[in-house]
């Protein structure tokens, strides 16, 4: 079985992560916001089993935000 990796990409000391077709029902423990503090881009794309979403608006740094094919979502964090 292959595991999963999420894609990111520093660029100029500015990180962008793209995660596509993410299989869980919830994200791990590198999707928390002290991990990806430091993200300007984050793109989350048919993760069509994820039922809840990271803490996005404690993310202070990002400037892109695209949430696509995510239809199993029922929670989003109260800082929104």
């Amino acid at each position: 079985m292959a595991c999963w990796h999420p894609t990111m990409l520093i660029l100029n000391s500015r990180i962008k992560l793209f995660v596509n077709d993410y299989p869980g029902i919830e994200f791990q423990d590198w999707m928390n916001p002290p991990v990806l503090c430091i993200l300007i881009q984050l793109e989350l794309v048919n993760c069509t089993n994820c039922q809840s979403l990271p803490a996005l608006g404690e993310l202070q740094l990002l400037k892109v935000l695209r949430i696509q094919g995510m239809d199993s979502v029922v929670n989003i964090g109260d800082e929104f």
